[in-house]
């Protein structure tokens, strides 16, 4: 008897220490498990934007975002007076480089194109022609230009009423806005032959601001579709030009942003503020990502 009361005994602390045990590991599991599924949910909030990939196919540009597939046709064009080159460029946007030599005088052609999970958008293009009289550049930006159901025949078409300006000594290549307004000038360096032969691998041009408004207005088209390093560039040089401008500082800290360099984006932010209540402007029109992102 005196056995029995003892094995009782010790059946009842071994299946009491053993549920406790157990008890703790499930605890421990439950609470890693919670640990990873908050690792998870956080990835999901700080990049819930689907990965996009640009590949080519035969003619055609095709666009892979999140497991969906569009097919942009007739954009890449290999024949005897024409050739298409393809260039990645900076973040999530690539250009297609024409080469024509059909004629005496020779024309590239240079679309740049953002991409996102919404689609293709043709951000500007901008054209180089070298002859006889010199060489002519013009760019052209467009705001919010689809490119679902266009080819190359359609881009090719726009902006083909902008007057050539030919010229034999510095290449100055005119910017126009979508309604092909001049808002900016860039001068280069090198000679008309050396710049055609090169582009568009060629040296930095000097941007210059001629009209202000419009080309603010640019900058902040071209940032609501993506295109966050040429409309940098361009709020670079408005707040050169004109560094009271307050609007021009929220468009250029969004760019800072954007283009993830926090530091400079706080200060720009501060900069914005400070500049709304120096010249008593409207504070309640600050926007609330302003004072978020200044602090």
């Amino acid at each position: 008897m005196k056995y029995f009361i003892a094995f009782i005994t010790f059946f009842i602390f071994f299946n009491y220490s053993c549920k406790k045990s157990e008890s703790k590991t499930t605890n421990s599991e439950i609470a890693l498990n919670n640990k990873d599924n908050n690792h998870i949910t956080n990835d999901l909030k700080q990049d819930n934007t689907p990965a996009c990939k640009v590949t080519i196919q035969d003619r055609n540009i095709i666009l892979n975002c999140d497991n969906k597939q569009t097919v942009y046709k007739d954009l890449i064009i290999n024949e005897m007076s024409v050739s298409t080159e393809f260039i990645q460029e900076k973040g999530n946007s690539f250009s297609l480089l024409y080469d024509l030599n059909a004629s005496d005088t020779k024309i590239k052609e240079k679309y740049v194109f953002v991409y996102s999970q919404k689609g293709l958008t043709l951000a500007y293009k901008e054209v180089i022609k070298f002859g006889r009289e010199g060489v002519s550049l013009n760019k052209l930006y467009f705001n919010h230009y689809a490119m679902n159901g266009k080819t190359y025949e359609d881009i090719q078409s726009l902006g083909s009423d902008i007057h050539d300006n030919f010229n034999t000594s510095a290449p100055v290549n005119f910017l126009y806005d979508s309604q092909k307004r001049i808002f900016a000038k860039e001068t280069y360096r090198s000679t008309p032959e050396d710049l055609y032969i090169n582009y568009p691998k060629v040296a930095k041009p000097s941007l210059e601001i001629t009209n202000i408004e419009t080309a603010n207005n640019q900058a902040y088209a071209l940032q609501q579709i993506g295109e966050n390093y040429s409309s940098h560039a361009l709020l670079e040089e408005i707040i050169k030009k004109s560094p009271e401008r307050v609007v021009a500082y929220l468009n250029l800290a969004d760019s800072y942003w954007d283009l993830n360099d926090k530091n400079k984006a706080k200060e720009t932010y501060q900069k914005y503020i400070s500049l709304m209540k120096s010249q008593k402007k409207e504070v309640s029109k600050i926007p609330e990502r302003a004072y978020q992102r200044s602090k």
